[in-house]
Formats: C-alpha cells, structure tokens, sequence
C-alpha cells in the first residue's frame, strides 16, 4: 500500500454498495467514488496534464472537491487545496507561490464537471509513495504563509495514524464540519475513506439542534467539529 487513493480503490472493490461520502442531499457509494476518481484522472491525461503538475482546487462544491483532489493523485499530479470563496489577494499569493496548470475555482478557471464526463482508464497505476501528493499553505505558529508538501507516503502515514488514534474503522458513521479549519477537516474525511468508513460532511456552522438532526438521520457515531473562531 502506498498511497491514500489506492486504500480507497481497495474499499471500492470490496465494498462497492456502501456510502463514502455525504454531503447534504448528494451521497456517493465506494463504488461511485472510485468511478469519478478515476474519470477525473482520465481527463487530466487526456488534456495532457503531467504528472508532478499542481492543480489548485477549491472546496465550493464538497463532494466534487474529494473527487478531484483524489483524482490528482491518481493521475500522479499534486492537488493543492483551497479555501471557499477565497479572496482575490489570497489567490493571487497562492497562484504566485504555488505556479498551478490548473485551478478549480468558483467562476474562474476550470469547471468540474467537465473533467467528471468521459471514460475510466483500462488499466489504473496508483501513484508512488514517494511523490509529492499535496501542497498546503498555512500561516503556522509564526502567522507568516508557508507551503507545505505531503508526499504520499506521509499523507497515508498521518491517515493511517489518525484513524488509529480516533479509533475510525469501517463501521463508523463520522461527522466533520470544514468551515473553521480546511486542513483538519478534509484530513478527517481522508481517514474514514482510507478506513471503508462513511464520512458525513459540511460546509456550514453547526448548531446543537442541527447536529442532533444530522446525528438521527444517519446514526452518527463518531464527531469530530472543528472550531469556526
């Protein structure tokens, strides 16, 4: 095993019938996932994206953001993450720092959907553990920006270790909230999908009365809610 999409892959074979994600009223299968994964890898190729580019993907559409984010990887590109609606002079400071072929952003640059139309390979090559599969930029401790670069081998250790840690396995019904802290929140919806769990996602502040709906409707198990301050 090396690297995060291709654990996934695993659950998609084994488990193809069961639900990865939710995100409000869309629900993706193991089996739809790894579909859509492997149709935005296609047509990252067909466009002749190479492997090693950085692709810049913003979370304005959740479901689709997983999708293309473990697309990237699958296709050997790294996908760098980017907050909703961010402001222009954060993007052009990303875009400067960063030098993406491509960007996925709300109203600019490319549109989702059309790299989710197409064919899936005959033939999927996961990436190696040692190529770079992400770049993230954060302020840190010092308040000043900084990129940094998660290969695949320690994006899949710092999965696997968190799972361990939060004892996330492949009967856990997981809710995260992404709003206040992108980066914690999607590496916890990374954990449940290496873990054939079932992860239950939003963008949106949570209120008790929300969370009690959200936690009846699909027994939650497990929370895990980022602080919004």
């Amino acid at each position: 095993m090396e690297s995060l999409v291709q654990a996934i892959f695993e659950n998609g074979m084994h488990r193809p019938d069961k639900i990865a994600l939710i995100v409000e009223d869309t629900q993706l299968t193991y089996g739809e996932l790894t579909h859509k994964i492997a149709v935005f890898a296609n047509s990252l190729k067909a466009k002749k994206i190479k492997r090693g580019s950085r692709v810049v993907i913003e979370t304005h559409d959740l479901a689709s953001f997983y999708c293309a984010f473990l697309g990237c990887h699958l296709a050997g590109c790294i996908a760098v993450p980017a907050e909703r609606d961010i402001s222009i002079y954060k993007l052009h400071e990303l875009l400067k720092a960063v030098k993406p072929v491509l960007i996925f952003i709300k109203n600019q640059g490319e549109k989702y959907e059309d790299y989710f139309e197409g064919s899936v390979p005959t033939k999927i090559a996961f990436p190696k553990e040692e190529q770079e599969a992400t770049v993230v930029s954060t302020t840190g401790t010092t308040g000043n920006p900084a990129l940094v670069v998660h290969t695949n081998k320690s994006m899949l250790a710092e999965t696997q270790n968190l799972c361990t840690g939060t004892n996330i396995t492949q009967d856990t019904v997981l809710f995260t909230n992404i709003l206040g802290h992108m980066a914690a929140g999607y590496r916890r919806v990374f954990a449940a999908l290496y873990a054939g769990a079932t992860a239950v996602i939003t963008d949106q502040s949570v209120s008790l009365h929300m969370l009690g709906k959200y936690a009846e409707k699909y027994k939650i198990d497990h929370l895990s809610l980022i602080s919004t301050d």
